[in-house]
């Protein structure tokens, strides 16, 4: 995790926290599972999680809900993402801050899978 160097940052950061904190408190059509086991951040679940609150920030947060998960198992490598819609699960696993981004915008948003990236399908 990186120092926060300014005060914009820091000022984009509570933004970021507290836009999180509200799409956790109300009832959605989309969820969306994020990886926030510690081992991971170090291979950049916190970076993966940042690039999804912004990327919904540019968006009507109305339709989301934003869950931190652990690990979830041996077959799913973090940072791993999973998108539920309709009571469907599609997980991605191995993901970047950019592939997070396109998710959110294809997946969660349009409801078009990243077939490219995803790696299963089923219940979390």
């Amino acid at each position: 995790m990186e120092k926060i160097k300014s005060i914009d940052e820091l000022r984009k950061l509570k933004e970021q926290s507290q836009a999180f904190l509200k799409t956790r408190q109300k009832d959605v059509k989309v969820k969306i599972y994020i990886s926030v086991d510690q081992e991971e951040n170090t291979n950049g679940s916190r970076d993966v999680l940042l690039a999804t609150l912004d990327e919904l920030q540019k968006r009507d947060f109305s339709d989301f809900q934003i869950i931190e998960r652990g690990p979830i198992g041996s077959d799913i490598k973090g940072p791993f993402m999973a998108i539920e819609r309709d009571g469907k699960f599609i997980y991605y696993s191995n993901i970047t801050p950019n592939m997070a981004r396109e998710i959110i915008a294809s997946h969660a948003i349009k409801g078009q899978i990243v077939s490219d990236w995803a790696s299963k399908r089923g219940n979390l």
